[in-house]
């Protein structure tokens, strides 16, 4: 009996193998994977990562790295990306956008992410990406696709002040300078300060020329004008270094971009800084 019942049993089995088909296989194969993925996405506990992120293409053979004004005028507070079980993975808590006088601008985000620790590495997962400063990261915030790159992770220490920048602007048109005038303000995409002009001084730009023996003279421009603006400025502090809107140092010689609503001071020469 006991040898007839392993008969019926092998039997069976041997009917069993030739009804499957290797869809069958892959099938099984697959509901295998995934229950293992299951486990491993239940067993480790998400934790939930203040970073930040700048909206711009981290791929080399881009032409312009960051976005278009509508890519960037999309993004929203509160834009979520929502995972596989219809929770949220990504929540957009601040947006600074700036002006870049062209038709893209500047955008910079702070996003939780609810990412897997991985405790041997000290390194965070963010939907299969490691969140690291410096690598690429993909969001898909509601209706928005933002391809960025991690500029900080659980916050930066930086500290928030303001500047009296005094700078200088040689040989630009009369034009450039009669639409600012003292008290033009300069704003984010949330109405948040980032300058005012204080003090605004245009003088005819000099230039040298040469008379019939050879002899140098300093000469005015009745074409060009040179511009002396005070303009006060908000910027963070890092590691005893200013930067202004984020990216641009803030030292006497160096020039940083001001982008106000009736024109720009583009190459702004820096030639002294007061608190």
């Amino acid at each position: 009996m006991a040898f007839f019942s392993f008969y019926q049993k092998n039997k069976a089995l041997k009917e069993l193998k030739k009804k499957l088909t290797v869809y069958d296989l892959i099938i099984f194969l697959l509901a295998l994977a995934f229950l293992a993925f299951l486990a491993v996405y239940f067993r480790q506990k998400p934790t939930w990562v203040k970073v930040g992120v700048k909206y711009a293409s981290t791929q080399w053979w881009v032409n312009n790295r960051i976005p278009q004004y509508w890519q960037a005028d999309a993004l929203k507070i509160g834009s979520r990306e929502i995972g596989l079980f219809n929770q949220p993975m990504a929540i957009v808590r601040d947006i600074e956008t700036f002006d870049t006088g062209s038709e893209r601008k500047e955008v910079y985000l702070a996003v939780d992410l609810q990412c897997n620790y991985l405790r041997q590495k000290d390194q965070y997962v963010y939907q299969g990406q490691l969140v690291e400063i410096g690598g690429p990261i993909e969001l898909h915030l509601s209706r928005v696709y933002v391809q960025g790159q991690v500029i900080s992770i659980t916050g930066v220490d930086e500290k928030e002040e303001e500047l009296l920048v005094t700078g200088m602007l040689l040989d630009r048109y009369p034009w450039q300078f009669e639409v600012l005038e003292v008290g033009d303000e300069m704003t984010d995409s949330a109405g948040r300060f980032l300058g005012r002009i204080e003090d605004k001084h245009v003088e005819a730009a000099d230039y040298l020329t040469t008379d019939w023996q050879g002899r140098v003279h300093l000469e005015k421009n009745p074409l060009k004008q040179k511009g002396i603006f005070k303009v006060r400025i908000k910027v963070t502090k890092r590691k005893g270094i200013y930067y202004f809107r984020r990216v641009q140092v803030v030292k006497v010689a160096r020039e940083i971009d001001l982008h106000f609503d009736q024109g720009d001071l583009n190459g702004f020469q820096i030639i002294k800084i007061e608190k």
